[in-house]
């Protein structure tokens, strides 16, 4: 199992390199696909706030991804059947490596060939007409519901001011009293109230936490009716929800404080 992993590391590294050949001369196309958080794994998310949450405790954020792609109807010339040829070597000999009694010859093998694959690479950066790939950037908008104790935290403080309206730095003893009692979080203490679109925001999803069991009544008739109370109320809950939002850059909302001399809130 522990050439497997690393045979897998080998081909990543050598799938990674290919962007240094794509060059700065890429087209980039843009897509754009709607994602409910239900539907994605737990995580952190980092994008821009779209909307903020609303009474149903839901909000959006816009995430930007970039890959390289074959462009449609790339034909491979002659000079870049060596590329492929070397990469499906590179699988070859890490599939044999796997199941192999001796490993290192083929962990060898690799290298060498890897070798030769940056070389085959920068002699096709001097033909950027050879370039197969281009830069697809695509935005996922994702819908969140934000858990009902859901954590906000900020890294951006406001300016702080003197008597004589200066700006001043805070004292640890005042930083650590922003950091609230959960100071094992990031930044500090914040609230829903604190965000705004356009702010760059961190998401931490994960399962909604199940509510504790309740003591049933001696009425059955009392007991039907909370179930169908809590049946109404989890109907709209996402079963992955937003257990921390931290605020990591107020720029992008062209936000200022509101202290004496107005400016620009500072991240700390």
């Amino acid at each position: 199992m522990r050439y497997r992993t690393l045979g897998v590391g080998l081909l990543l590294a050598s799938v990674l390199v290919l962007p240094a050949w794509a060059g700065s001369r890429t087209q980039t196309k843009k897509t754009v696909s709607q994602v409910d958080a239900d539907k994605l794994s737990a995580g952190t998310f980092t994008g821009k706030l779209l909307t903020t949450p609303g009474t149903d405790r839901t909000f959006t954020i816009q995430v930007q991804t970039q890959q390289l792609k074959l462009k449609p109807g790339y034909r491979a010339p002659r000079t870049n059947n060596n590329l492929y040829r070397l990469q499906q070597q590179i699988v070859d000999e890490q599939a044999k490596m796997a199941t192999s009694r001796n490993p290192v010859s083929h962990l060898r093998r690799i290298e060498q060939l890897q070798g030769q694959l940056a070389t085959q690479i920068q002699r096709e950066a001097l033909h950027p007409q050879h370039n197969p790939y281009q830069t697809v950037t695509t935005t996922h908008d994702i819908h969140f519901q934000a858990a009902e104790e859901v954590e906000v935290r900020t890294k951006v403080l406001p300016d702080k001011f003197d008597d004589k309206g200066n700006v001043t730095k805070y004292t640890n003893a005042e930083l650590k009293a922003l950091k609230g009692k959960k100071s094992s979080l990031p930044g500090y203490e914040s609230t829903l109230d604190a965000l705004q679109t356009g702010q760059i925001v961190e998401v931490t999803l994960a399962p909604k936490k199940t509510a504790k069991s309740t003591t049933a009544t001696a009425n059955n008739k009392d007991l039907d009716k909370n179930l169908d109370k809590e049946t109404a109320k989890t109907s709209d809950e996402k079963k992955m929800q937003a257990r921390m939002i931290v605020i990591v850059n107020d720029d992008a909302a062209g936000n200022t404080n509101s202290g004496k001399k107005g400016g620009k809130k500072r991240k700390n």
